[in-house]
């Protein structure tokens, strides 16, 4: 089964952080109950699915988008 990320809302809470939420879902819609989600390179950032497939985390702020890579 594949999983992707619906949507993922930005919200920049301190100058060093940022909020990141998100719902993950398979490819036919249902939620991903109890995913893992991991931000690669940093073990102790991460957080798991409810049951409605969202996530909320929060990350050490990078040059951009494209410099944050979630595994799931």
């Amino acid at each position: 089964m594949i999983f992707c990320v619906l949507s993922a809302v930005c919200t920049f809470a301190q100058d060093e952080e940022i909020d990141v939420r998100g719902r993950i879902v398979d490819d036919t819609g249902t939620p991903a109950i109890g995913a893992a989600v991991m931000l690669k390179g940093a073990a102790n950032v991460g957080a798991v699915t409810d049951v409605d497939g969202k996530f909320s985390l929060t990350a050490p702020r990078g040059g951009g988008p494209s410099d944050y890579l979630f595994r799931v």
